[in-house]
C-alpha cells in the first residue's frame, strides 16, 4: 500500500475478467453461488441419501431444484443488499 490514501477495494481495471464478472453483475453472483453453494450442497445431500439407501429419482430431482433455487435466491439477496450498494458507492 502507498499509505493512508490507498483504498482497500480492488481497482477494477487491474482485476482479471474471471474475477470481475462475479463482482460486478447479478449473473456473475448467481453463477458463483451455484458453483460455491448450490452444487456442493446438492452433492452432499445426494451422497447422504445414497449412503442411507433412501435415494430415489424423484428425491434427487427435488434436491437439485431445491439447491438451485436456494443458490439463486441467496445470490440475488446478496447482490441487492450488499454488492450493488458497494458498487454504486465505488462509482461516485
Amino acid at each position: 500500500m502507498r499509505g493512508a490514501e490507498a483504498s482497500p477495494w480492488p481497482d477494477y481495471r487491474k482485476v482479471s475478467s474471471a474475477v470481475k464478472l462475479p463482482i460486478i453483475s447479478l449473473r456473475g453472483h448467481i453463477a458463483l453461488s451455484e458453483v460455491a453453494f448450490g452444487l456442493p450442497g446438492f452433492l452432499i445431500f445426494l451422497y447422504q441419501d445414497y449412503s442411507q439407501g433412501t435415494l430415489t429419482l424423484a428425491w434427487a430431482t427435488y434436491l437439485a431444484v431445491l439447491w438451485t433455487s436456494l443458490a439463486v435466491v441467496g445470490a440475488a439477496i446478496l447482490w441487492f443488499t450488499v454488492t450493488l450498494p458497494l458498487v454504486n458507492s465505488r462509482k461516485r
